[in-house]
């Protein structure tokens, strides 16, 4: 519930020129974290079953 009044009273302070380069960012880091997922794919779930990310 923080976050949500958090992010309500942050969205009123940022226009809407400052606040497009700030989502264009995250859809660019979303897109890239999917291709290396994508092209990683075997290794990385390999990695992930170290007994260490199992605790």
């Amino acid at each position: 519930m923080l976050s949500v009044t958090s992010g309500f009273y942050f969205l009123q302070q940022v226009n809407d020129g400052q606040l497009k380069p700030i989502i264009g960012a995250i859809v660019l880091l979303m897109i890239s974290l999917n291709v290396i997922r994508d092209r990683l794919g075997e290794r990385l779930t390999r990695f992930y079953q170290i007994p260490y990310f199992l605790q």
